[in-house]
């Protein structure tokens, strides 16, 4: 584990017990021996065990245009029977009119750039 990860679980453990304060004290503390750098992997591992304590789990959606991430990850709950919630979003618009949806376990690719692909390969 990084130093970040077994920061975060500590911060964690203090969030269970009801110890703000020492949460507070270890991110002084790394600001003032200036490892500010670590507070953004704290806060996307956070992100990430935050999501895996509710039961979803965390993904990045790519999409080719700026979209509403809530009615993609209803339609993944309603279609593929999975709840995820969209931690990151990133646009890129060479998948043309669609996007990816990425976890740690699956990807799901409703991009037409993907379909254009396979419909050139099932005609060759």
């Amino acid at each position: 584990m990084t130093e970040a990860k077994i920061t975060a679980e500590v911060m964690v453990r203090f969030l269970k017990k009801g110890k703000h304060n020492l949460i507070e004290k270890i991110v002084e503390n790394l600001k003032n021996e200036g490892r500010g750098f670590l507070i953004k992997e704290i806060v996307d591992y956070l992100r990430i065990k935050k999501e895996e304590m509710t039961n979803k789990k965390p993904a990045k959606l790519f999409l080719a245009f700026d979209h509403d991430s809530e009615k993609i990850e209803n339609y993944v709950k309603d279609n593929f029977g999975l709840e995820v919630k969209v931690i990151k979003k990133i646009l890129e618009p060479e998948l043309i009119l669609g996007g990816k949806l990425l976890t740690e376990n699956f990807l799901i690719d409703f991009s037409l750039k993907n379909l254009l692909v396979k419909f050139l390969k099932w005609k060759t």
